[in-house]
């Protein structure tokens, strides 16, 4: 019985292992026209044929853990799937028409405009990920990837890319919440892609 339970924990802790390097941190939308963080996201995406339970986990933006949001239980991201952690659902529904696979963080997660850092730690406090950007937070500016400009995203590129240098896979990128990086949702076109980019950037600054 006793080799029984030994040799389940030593499965349980190797899952988590493999599911923690198929789960990254791929885009952040941090531009805001105000103090608010209102219109601030984060998506998750999970790179691995497997469904994750990632219920339990934490989202920070410092390594002291308790100030981390903590994933609701049964928070399930299935194979190649994304998932929105917001400021607001409201919002999310509002401006990109998102309302599946998005958990509402509420005041519990900020991202700062001048730079930041933010990590994913799992059930066992293991950090999962993290990315750091602009100044970087806690993390410096070292390898840290570029500030985008307002109304776009920061994205890795492709999903899932993660060298552990934020500078080399990250990019700017207009917003696809629960969608691939690669994602356009609009036409092709230049002029297409203006006026798309317009139509967001007009309901974000309420005008």
């Amino acid at each position: 019985m006793r080799n029984y339970l030994l040799v389940s924990l030593c499965l349980i802790f190797f899952i988590s292992f493999l599911a923690g390097g198929n789960i990254t941190i791929n885009e952040c939308y941090y531009t805001t026209k105000t103090n608010s963080n209102d219109a601030q996201w984060i998506e998750i995406y999970n790179n691995s044929s497997n469904d994750i339970d990632i219920g339990g986990w934490k989202l920070t933006t410092s390594k002291n853990l308790g100030d981390a949001f903590l994933i609701p239980a049964g928070t399930i991201i299935n194979s190649k799937d994304f998932f929105i952690f917001a400021a607001s659902r409201d919002v999310m529904v509002s401006v990109w028409g998102i309302s599946k696979n998005v958990i509402e963080y509420e005041d519990a997660l900020s991202f700062s405009q001048t730079g930041d850092d933010i990590h994913l730690f799992n059930t066992t406090n293991k950090e999962v990920d993290a990315i750091w950007y602009g100044n970087g937070g806690e993390m410096g500016s070292n390898n840290a990837a570029n500030l985008v400009s307002f109304g776009m995203s920061l994205a890795r590129n492709p999903d899932g890319r993660d060298t552990d240098d934020p500078s080399r896979d990250f990019t700017e990128k207009f917003p696809t919440p629960g969608q691939s990086n690669n994602f356009t949702g609009f036409t092709q076109s230049t002029w297409g892609k203006i006026k798309a980019i317009y139509s967001i950037k007009k309901k974000l600054l309420g005008v």
